[in-house]
């Protein structure tokens, strides 16, 4: 089996010479790209840049809900006053305690107050699906980021260049310090299980 690079990088350090005994995942040589590590971090950077906006995205949500939740308590408070005082006019109306447009305004408050309740019901839905499309879309954005990561780490780890398989380094061709570029010939492994080879004669 013939190794070369996956990308353009300089030999770091060499740790096997030829004749030496491999299994698959023996390191043969190390490369540095020191690009490629730059974009491991870059990379984590983002991630965990992504991570902390979730994280500040849902404590604002809670607030957000706080303060909704206030406000509609406070409104269920306002109606359920004004439905009491309607109750106490309508007995007392009849008498002349109570003057007409009085009992009116009561009734007009009574139902806008009503009407306001049901929107903030809605509203307070809406907001909740808002929330949650926020989040969905925050999540979507952290599995990007963590699949250029994922990417950038399984480049970077091919700069570790390993045997893939048993066998016996028969040919490094590489030097220390030596600039390669991508797909060149690193080095060659060999078998050493036994060969049955078909020999034709003329």
């Amino acid at each position: 089996q013939l190794i070369t690079t996956h990308t353009q990088a300089t030999v770091a350090e060499i740790i096997l010479k030829p004749g030496a005994t491999v299994t698959k995942e023996s390191v043969i040589v190390k490369l540095a790209n020191p690009e490629l590590q730059q974009r491991v971090e870059s990379a984590q950077y983002s991630l965990d840049e992504a991570k902390a906006n979730l994280r500040q995205l849902k404590l604002n949500q809670k607030r957000e809900k706080l303060i909704e939740k206030s406000q509609y308590l406070e409104l269920v408070s306002q109606h359920k006053g004004a439905s009491i005082k309607l109750a106490a006019q309508k007995k007392l109306v009849k008498s002349g305690i109570v003057k007409q447009i009085d009992y009116q305004e009561s009734i007009l408050r009574e139902e806008q107050l009503k009407e306001r309740v049901n929107i903030f019901k809605e509203r307070n839905e809406q907001l909740i699906a808002v929330h949650n499309e926020e989040v969905n879309i925050q999540l979507e954005r952290i599995k990007q980021v963590k699949q250029k990561l994922v990417i950038a780490k399984s480049r970077h780890g091919k700069l570790m260049v390993k045997a893939g398989f048993d066998g016996v380094l028969q040919r490094l061709s590489v030097n220390l310090g030596q600039n390669l570029a991508a797909g060149q010939e690193v080095a060659l492994i060999g078998s050493v299980t036994e060969l049955i080879a078909l020999i034709r004669v003329p």
